[in-house]
């Protein structure tokens, strides 16, 4: 259901339409849910990077994105990964 809601609100909406960037973070979710882990991860950078640059690095959304993230990754071990994500976000903030 999530992919076809996805696909739908792509088409009509854009990517960078609010609505459609939920639609990705709850799919997202529920790959995570479902145990699968790299896929979900796929979904939570291509939200992040949608919402730093369409609402930017400060948006309550965008840091909902990197906690989503930086969870999913220690989930499976990645905590190197983690600390590397909260750097980038932490630079992206200072040079806005």
């Amino acid at each position: 259901m999530y992919d076809e809601v996805l696909q739908a609100q792509r088409r009509k909406l854009g990517n960078e339409h609010v609505d459609t960037q939920e639609s990705i973070s709850g799919r997202a979710w529920a790959y995570s849910l479902m145990g699968k882990r790299e896929e979900a991860i796929e979904m939570f950078i291509e939200v992040l990077e949608l919402r730093g640059r369409v609402l930017g690095w400060h948006h309550a959304l965008t840091m909902d994105s990197v906690a989503a993230l930086v969870g999913e990754y220690k989930r499976i071990g990645r905590k190197g990964d983690a600390s590397r994500l909260r750097k980038r976000v932490r630079d992206m903030q200072k040079v806005l």
